[in-house]
């Protein structure tokens, strides 16, 4: 389990990591080798599950699996939100953060800043 989000569940025994996000009953299961991912079947042995196969949405971010790997996007979540709060006419404005920022995985420490 991961110290800074107990929904996050990470196996780094070998090098071809396991990821198990858990979300109420929403569960992502993710890694390098379909193969070493046979969590899925312990998992479907005690509990009612339902495999959507390859991810598209979780949790309102958008999933875009790309040749290089997968982009992941909030825009389907953030037009969601500005059309519930009447703000689709609302002005951008830039962020005062830096994009190259970096956080450690486990504390969410910045780690550096390119």
């Amino acid at each position: 389990m991961s110290k800074s989000d107990t929904s996050l569940y990470i196996r780094n025994e070998s090098d071809r990591p396991i990821v198990i996000i858990l979300y109420v009953d929403d569960l992502f299961i993710g890694g390098k080798d379909v193969a070493e991912i046979n969590v899925k079947s312990l998992l479907s042995g005690i509990f009612e599950m339902k495999d959507l196969h390859e991810l598209h949405y979780f949790l309102g971010i958008e999933v875009i699996w790309t040749p290089v790997g997968i982009c992941i996007s909030p825009r389907h979540y953030i037009l969601n939100l500005l059309y519930k709060f009447a703000l689709t006419d609302c002005k951008p404005v830039s962020s005062p953060l830096d994009r190259n920022l970096k956080q450690d995985v486990d504390s969410g420490t910045t780690v550096c800043a390119n």
